[in-house]
């Protein structure tokens, strides 16, 4: 899958990776893998099938970071009829 998907990710990034250098970017342009690390944007067409997927992994990290930031880092947590489950 990574060899369907590789080509079109690397030209997309690549376009990304340009236009974020023009607005300043200095440091390395990181890629969400679906198990919630990140690799940086010369990998991500070599490894594309790991990030299929990280959109519903970067939702998970991001609530549960908001949550953490505004005092409630339970608020992401799974419910049973309304109560935390874990």
């Amino acid at each position: 899958m990574s060899t369907q998907i590789g080509p079109g990710l690397k030209h997309y990034l690549g376009n990304l990776e340009n236009a974020l250098r023009e607005e300043g970017l200095k440091g390395p342009l990181l890629v969400m893998q679906s198990n919630g690390g990140a690799i940086v944007a010369e990998e991500a067409p070599a490894n594309a099938i790991s990030t299929v997927g990280s959109v519903l992994t970067g939702g998970v990290v991001g609530s549960v970071a908001l949550g953490a930031q505004l005092g409630t880092p339970t608020s992401s947590q799974p419910t049973w009829e309304g109560r935390p489950s874990l």
